[in-house]
């Protein structure tokens, strides 16, 4: 592989072609194969034998570097005396993750040792772990499936122990950055995991002609919300199954700042889910946020809550307060028709209280494991305050447009709103600011 003085690369390297390391030991049963026990990517890992299924704990790439890798990780001689045990380590370049092709047809000899890669006695019983033994020919060392077959061929592969069920998405922009920060010349790699961690390689000099990087560094974290509705539509952008219905005289309208939005008047229109949408327990932490336009000040206006099953009360309200002329963000109390909430409110005046014909972002944060509830008003924390209510879940439908309370539903929003999202996560003052963007994006670095 090389590069040009951008650092993006000239010429590509082939993706490695992961194959199984198949056992001569048993020929008149299943094919058994060399597998990593219980398709763990942790280091320390056992290498066993197991029924060959094809499956991702079962499929290595032999690079021409000598390692042998699987699931993010290098298979590892334990010692280098016979029974020394093998096990998935993180790959690190020693000599005890160095193997080639032994005199035996379908043998790995560590170059640390000496000794070849064995099923110990030619065991058949599923679940035995691979060890290392004396060179020989052998079918408990024949790892190619057929008397007189042939290993995988070695291909080129990164210096990186990237496993996909820990780092699903990785990819590199070319030349972003270097372990000074400055450019120079060598290609980054950047990973995804599945929570969102956010995580860099910063590159450095290709060692014969493979890229070779740094340690990593954690960057922080891409707040992906479970739900989005953009409200230019009923749809749901992250959810299929969670589109909205619209009650008259809700309706689509277009406004000047934002395009297509939802117009409600503040009489009956809402729009709600099929099914709940966000989890509301004490313990369970979430995020709601919304482009909302208010158009007067005189009355409560509800723009997102979740209702219970019961038709009592709602797990969180994201709204305006007339009494406290300021936004607000509220869970209730308990599950029935005591009226007691939890309530954190913005400022009364200011840039950043409530008007009409402007519009503002709100975002209610619930973290619950301080058990606090959060209001952000453009971007800015506003209040901070904790809950007093019991561990109750709502399960009803989200609502826009209306709240439920003491077994009916009301303060109808008099409001424009536009963009609705929702995090199964406390969002972090960082993450919330990162929110406060127009046009929003749906893909965040908090």
């Amino acid at each position: 592989m090389s590069f040009d003085a951008d650092g993006l690369p000239t010429s590509v390297l082939a993706a490695p072609e992961p194959r199984p390391l198949t056992s001569l030991v048993q020929t008149g049963g299943p094919q058994l194969c060399a597998e990593v026990r219980g398709a763990s990517a942790a280091a320390g890992t056992a290498v066993q034998i197991g029924v060959c299924n094809g499956g991702t704990s079962q499929q290595w790439s032999l690079g021409n570097d000598g390692t042998v890798h699987a699931m993010g990780g290098c298979l590892t001689e334990g010692g280098t005396a016979n029974a020394a045990s093998v096990t998935l380590e993180a790959c690190n370049g020693s000599g005890a993750q160095k193997w080639q092709p032994g005199s035996a047809p379908g043998s790995l000899a560590n170059l640390a040792s000496g000794l070849c890669l064995a099923d110990p006695a030619g065991s058949t019983s599923a679940g035995t772990q691979l060890i290392i033994w004396t060179c020989q020919d052998d079918t408990s060392q024949n790892w190619a499936g057929a008397s007189a077959g042939t290993l995988p061929v070695a291909t080129a592969v990164l210096p990186l122990a990237l496993d996909r069920g820990t780092l699903p998405t990785v990819a590199s922009p070319g030349d972003v950055n270097s372990p000074d920060g400055s450019p120079d010349a060598n290609p980054d790699l950047y990973a995804v995991s599945p929570t969102g961690q956010y995580r860099e390689y910063p590159g450095k000099a290709a060692v014969n002609g493979i890229a070779q990087f740094t340690g990593s560094t954690v960057l922080g974290n891409l707040d992906r919300p479970a739900d989005r509705w953009n409200l230019t539509d009923t749809a749901d952008e992250f959810n299929g199954s969670a589109a909205l219905s619209l009650h008259a005289p809700a309706a689509f309208v277009t406004d000047t700042a934002r395009g297509t939005v939802l117009g409600l008047d503040g009489t009956t229109g809402y729009a709600d889910t099929g099914a709940p949408a966000a989890l509301t327990g004490e313990t369970a932490s979430m995020t709601v946020s919304a482009w909302v336009k208010l158009r007067n000040l005189t009355a409560n206006s509800t723009f997102v809550s979740q209702s219970d099953t019961a038709g009592q009360a709602n797990g969180f309200q994201l709204y305006y307060s007339a009494t406290a002329h300021a936004w607000a963000f509220n869970r209730a109390n308990d599950d029935g028709t005591t009226g007691s909430f939890s309530a954190v409110y913005g400022p009364s005046t200011g840039s950043n209280s409530a008007q009409t014909t402007t519009w503002t972002h709100l975002t209610g944060v619930y973290d619950g494991a301080g058990k606090t509830l959060s209001l952000y008003v453009n971007g800015h924390l506003a209040a901070t305050g904790a809950y007093t209510g019991s561990d109750w879940n709502a399960g009803g439908n989200l609502q826009i447009g209306r709240r439920l309370y003491q077994g009916a539903y009301g303060e109808y929003a008099n409001a424009a709103i536009s963009d609705v999202e929702l995090y199964p996560s406390s969002l972090t003052p960082e993450g919330v600011a990162a929110l406060d963007n127009q046009p929003p994006v749906p893909i965040r670095l908090s």
